[in-house]
């Protein structure tokens, strides 16, 4: 019932409506017409690549660079890939602006702005064209697939639970040692 409601609202697809569910949160920020809001705030970003507002996107990401720049080296990444790559008329604009894009990521992470884990995690969709190029695929490879975590909670005396996310459907070994409790 909500997805039908929201649709004719918005105009989303379901890929958006998809995207969107992770990315544009608040999502109640956006019912509510608060354009400005919308159309100044970094997580806003990817809802503006989302509906192909490409300059808007660069805009503000421009605006908060110099303040944010861990979160504006992302978000520029994704724009690079969905603005000059998947909208791009040759294969070779392609190429280069993937280049480009690949060359981001390199700059962002050397510099300590934002963890490998980041364009890994995603958003996959608008990030995908990371995923199968070369380039990208060599920086990944000594990667060793943890993306989150681990996490323990609900610890009590005899149970605790541990959450942490990989790359990809891996085996995960947790080693448990008893600590001394004259220490602990």
């Amino acid at each position: 019932l909500l997805l039908l409601l929201l649709q004719p609202v918005l105009a989303l697809t379901s890929y958006e409506l998809e995207l969107c569910g992770t990315l544009c949160a608040p999502f109640p920020k956006v019912f509510s017409h608060d354009l400005e809001e919308v159309n100044s705030k970094l997580q806003y970003v990817p809802w503006q690549i989302i509906q192909g507002n490409f300059n808007l996107a660069a805009d503000i990401i421009d605006r908060r660079e110099k303040r944010e720049p861990e979160e504006t080296a992302f978000l520029r990444v994704m724009l690079l890939l969905q603005r000059d790559y998947v909208q791009a008329s040759t294969p070779s604009t392609a190429a280069a602006a993937l280049a480009a894009a690949i060359q981001q990521v390199a700059a962002a992470v050397a510099a300590g702005l934002v963890p490998l884990e980041r364009f890994l995690v995603g958003p996959r969709p608008l990030l995908a064209p990371l995923y199968s190029a070369p380039a990208f695929q060599s920086m990944v490879a000594g990667h060793s697939g943890l993306l989150h975590g681990p996490l323990v909670g609900a610890v009590t005396s005899h149970s605790a639970q541990l959450w942490l996310r990989t790359l990809s459907s891996v085996p995960v070994t947790v080693q448990l040692t008893e600590s001394d409790s004259a220490a602990a």
